[in-house]
């Protein structure tokens, strides 16, 4: 034992010299709250967790009642804010899974333990586990080990490994490249057993695949995730269950690899630290990039991003125009939304929302056909809206009635009606049940708790008039209102204090905050982008970019690194007033250059 023990630290040390941190949330349920009890789910969980430790892995275990979905997400939150390209990630699940029927095909979810197995809302997709993937991209590699029924859908089927096993410095490479894959225990159709001898099939086999090394089928020292699979395949699989490999979305060829308790046999440089543009010190650099023309009449609103699918949700008149920002165009519209303030997604739910300031209500449509599903009926005038995934609710906030409704993004059923004691801006979710919304008549923040359906507390913002456009800097919890009085209140909504004002353009309607550049902006009718940088302890306008008059709305590409403004050109109308040019609304495209 002592002679492993010594073997296994030196393959630990061998793994630093590639990574800085390892990161690992293993979640082990056999208690639930409505479903089956499980034998040997929280024994393989913590069984891994050990191996994980002994590799020196920060890791952080759930099991049984402390694995609720909010617990779950709040754990991969938590990563995402501290991981950066040089760390990796292992998410590991062992539990029940199930499919559900949407849209005429099944979707896998996992079931944390306050789960209902045929309410979504309840469950984790695996569109939530891709999206939180996503999230936590700044993990250079991840992977997801799911021992559970169906977990075969987390991703594309893949034939493990990128790059050849006989290139030069192969190590390196797949260490350098981005790594975005799964392994499961089943297909996506396929059930899988509980085990025997105190772990299921598939655990059992994958401690021995890693913690005895057994997976090392080169001997070379490392187990690499084509390994690691191959493996697998072999050993785990029965008449009930074949082990399936696969990526997730922004998989970059490159490969997962552990230390065997061998240790690396060979000499290898550590892999060079990757370069790209993640810091605010390039906040100099924005500038208009390119145009994407849509066209028709009306006025415009707010801009909601998908990042994942590539769409930019627009509304614009009495419709939401949908734009493909890769392809540079408008691929479809949802009709029939009356003075349209707003979007919000739920990617996991296949479901997106509209506030429709004329009508009162909200439009329910789904996000792959852009068909209505139904309506939901708000306060007077809907306006900002936002879909907390920690409640499955959705929130919107109404300009005329100064309140907000509440309602659960599934059923549609209203679960409240919350005053806020004046006329409601822009809204920002934190995704740990806390909804934050700029009150723009009094010159507040007020704080919802998503779960309680009331306002907690609220507080002033000091030297701000008119509070409209808000981002949030999830990192270090910091809210950026734009105010009408060409100022930035930056504030810290745990303490309730403003920390700093910074001068912004005339006429902001819109603010965002780009997660891996550190930068937030203000989009300012007055035809100017204020680009706020962090840098030595402190917030500072990095640059005022020159865009186009009416450009008071917009939102970050998080992926691209993108800022879409939307606007149009005008013309002199009656009595001398600015009217827009029938069919020249568009988008301007802000990049880093």
């Amino acid at each position: 034992m002592k002679t492993i023990a010594l073997l296994l630290a030196a393959a630990v040390n061998l793994c630093g010299q590639w990574f800085q941190r390892s990161y690992a949330i293993v979640i082990g349920i056999n208690v639930y709250e409505a479903n089956a009890r499980l034998q040997y789910a929280r024994a393989d969980a913590t069984s891994i967790a050990a191996f994980l430790k002994g590799q020196s892995y920060e890791v952080t275990e759930l099991y049984d009642r402390n694995a609720s979905r909010g617990a779950i997400l709040d754990a991969m939150d938590s990563i995402a804010l501290r991981a950066t390209d040089h760390d990796r990630v292992v998410f590991f699940f062992a539990g029940h899974g199930v499919t559900l029927s949407r849209g005429g095909r099944d979707w896998g979810y996992i079931v944390p333990s306050d789960g209902r197995p045929q309410q979504a809302s309840t469950l984790i997709g695996v569109e939530e586990l891709q999206t939180q993937s996503e999230k936590m991209g700044k993990a250079r590699h991840q992977l997801f080990l799911m021992d559970s029924c169906y977990g075969g859908s987390i991703g594309a089927r893949d034939i493990p490994g990128g790059v050849s096993r006989l290139a030069p410095n192969y190590i390196v490479e797949i260490s350098n490249r981005v790594a975005r894959q799964a392994l499961t225990a089943g297909g996506k159709n396929q059930q899988v057993e509980d085990g025997a001898n105190g772990h299921s099939r598939f655990t059992a086999a994958l401690l021995e695949a890693l913690q005895e090394g057994k997976a090392d089928l080169d001997g070379d020292g490392i187990i690499t995730f084509s390994e690691l699979s191959a493996y697998m395949l072999a050993r785990a699989t029965s008449s009930w269950q074949t082990p399936a490999s696969a990526t997730l979305p922004e998989h970059g060829m490159g490969e997962y690899w552990f230390a065997s308790p061998a240790g690396l046999r060979t000499t290898i440089a550590p892999v060079p630290a990757p370069t790209g543009t993640r810091r605010s010190d390039l906040a100099g650099a924005f500038k208009v990039a390119d145009r994407i023309a849509i066209g028709g009449d009306g006025a415009w609103d707010s801009l909601t991003m998908d990042p994942a699918a590539r769409r930019l949700y627009v509304a614009h008149g009495m419709s939401v125009d949908v734009v493909d920002v890769d392809a540079g165009k408008k691929v479809g519209e949802i009709a029939n939304t009356p003075g349209v303030h707003g979007i919000a997604l739920a990617p996991a739910l296949n479901r997106g929302f509209t506030s429709n300031g004329q009508s009162h209500n909200v439009t329910v449509f789904d996000l792959t056909t852009l068909k209505k599903i139904g309506e939901v009926p708000t306060g007077r005038n809907p306006a900002s809206i936002q879909f907390d995934a920690v409640s499955g609710r959705v929130f919107t906030f109404n300009r005329q009635s100064n309140d907000a409704t509440a309602f659960d993004a599934v059923s549609g059923k209203v679960a409240a009606t919350i005053p806020l004691g004046g006329a409601p801006g822009v809204s920002r979710a934190d995704g740990k049940g806390l909804v934050f919304v700029n009150i723009e008549s009094t010159n507040e923040i007020a704080i919802i708790d998503s779960k309680a359906v009331q306002v907690l507390k609220r507080y002033p913002l000091e030297g701000c008039k008119l509070p409209f456009g808000l981002a949030l800097d999830t990192k270090r919890r910091k809210l950026f209102s734009a105010c009408m009085n060409e100022t930035m209140s930056i504030s810290d909504p745990d303490t309730g204090k403003v920390i700093q004002t910074l001068p912004i353009g005339q006429g902001s309607g819109g603010a965002g905050y780009d997660d891996d550049l550190d930068v937030a902006f203000s989009s300012n009718s007055d035809g100017t982008l204020t680009v706020v940088k962090f840098a030595s302890g402190k917030y500072e306008v990095g640059q005022t970019v020159t865009t186009k008059p009416g450009t008071r709305t917009m939102a970050v590409d998080q992926k691209s690194h993108k800022v879409f403004l939307a606007t149009a050109a005008f013309q002199e109308g009656s009595g001398g007033r600015a009217t827009v040019v029938p069919g020249s609304f568009e988008l301007l495209v802000v990049s880093v250059q």
